[in-house]
């Protein structure tokens, strides 16, 4: 029967059993990633707790941890237990990082408010993968039959009014588009109700089955804006400040003079949404300071939790190496 002595580590650090503790296997130390005899010439001490794993080598209960008098020192075997932790969030951040872009929902022709009876074309965007592309589509939450990127609504009803979403099969579900369907002589339509400074807007008094409407007039705010003596758009280049307001048209269809419902056009500054987004950063930049806080956190509370333990320790003071019989 092979036996082993119990002994104390002596001051000169050079002491061969200590070497040997130092060149231990790294598999049984946890989070250490040493290589066998990495110990030797080290000139700061190591300490071992008792049952080593075999005859060769020797275990620590939790960390092999280098001391410099009573304070640990943080070395690359302590830092190894970080990256583990570090790296699941970050990967999970990466994930959400890495989401399909949405695919979205464009309007043929683009206008969001349409008359009864009006031929309206939905077109999905988004990435298929090879040889798959179908789509889907949704109306008001539910689910509709059409797989095609294209939903054609040939004869529009009231009933056909709602939010309409799609889905590729690389995408995202798609942002809402609000589709409405009324029933009028004349309807005042508008490529986009919000516009910033600068931006273009289109304005078209649109009739029912596109009948004939002649001296045709723009109101906002109940002023005359612009004749036409057939019917054609308002374009206005440049949006400014002053061209928000209610907007309706008026024309004669046949011997009749009729005019369309107001809306309300909406031109912003361009620091709006700037000052709105200086405000709320991007949620990725979010999560990346919520991450490396959270392993901020981990590695201050491991340092303390370690530093504790070592000093409230009675054989890491002293020193001592027990080590045990084999069979």
């Amino acid at each position: 029967m092979k036996k082993y002595p119990t002994s104390k580590v002596a001051s000169d650090r050079s002491d061969s059993k200590v070497s040997a503790c130092n060149a231990g296997d790294p598999a049984s130390i946890l989070g250490s990633g040493r290589s066998p005899g990495e110990g030797n010439g080290n000139p700061l001490q190591y300490s071992c707790l008792e049952n080593p794993m075999d005859e060769e080598t020797c275990q620590l209960g939790l960390l092999r941890v280098p001391i410099r008098g009573d304070l640990p020192i943080l070395t690359h075997s302590m830092w190894q237990l970080l990256p583990p932790a570090a790296l699941l969030l970050l990967v999970s951040a990466d994930t959400q990082a890495a989401d399909p872009s949405k695919a979205v929902v464009l309007l043929d022709p683009p206008w969001n408010r349409v008359l009864r009876n009006d031929h309206v074309t939905l077109k999905c965007q988004g990435d298929y993968p090879v040889e798959d592309n179908s789509t889907k589509w949704w109306h008001n939450g539910t689910r509709i039959s059409s797989q095609t990127s294209s939903y054609i609504i040939a004869d529009a009803k009231v009933e056909d009014s709602g939010k309409y979403e799609c889905q590729t099969g690389l995408s995202a579900l798609s942002d809402p588009v609000k589709l409405e369907v009324r029933v009028d002589w004349l309807l005042l339509q508008a490529t986009k109700w919000v516009v910033n400074v600068g931006e273009p807007i289109q304005l078209k008094c649109h009739s029912w089955k596109k009948t004939p409407v002649v001296k045709v007039q723009y109101f906002q705010n109940g002023r005359g804006k612009k004749y036409f003596h057939r019917n054609s758009d308002f374009y206005i280049p440049e949006a400014k400040l002053e061209h928000s307001g209610s907007y309706f048209c008026r024309g004669i269809i046949g011997t009749k003079n009729e005019s369309s419902e107001s809306v309300q056009i909406i031109v912003q500054g361009l620091g709006t949404s700037q000052t709105v987004s200086s405000f709320f950063p991007p949620w990725h930049q979010i999560t990346f300071c919520l991450v490396m806080g959270l392993v901020f956190a981990v590695d201050t509370w491991l340092y303390f939790s370690v530093q504790r333990h070592l000093q409230n320790s009675e054989e890491w003071r002293n020193g001592k190496v027990t080590w045990s019989k084999g069979p």
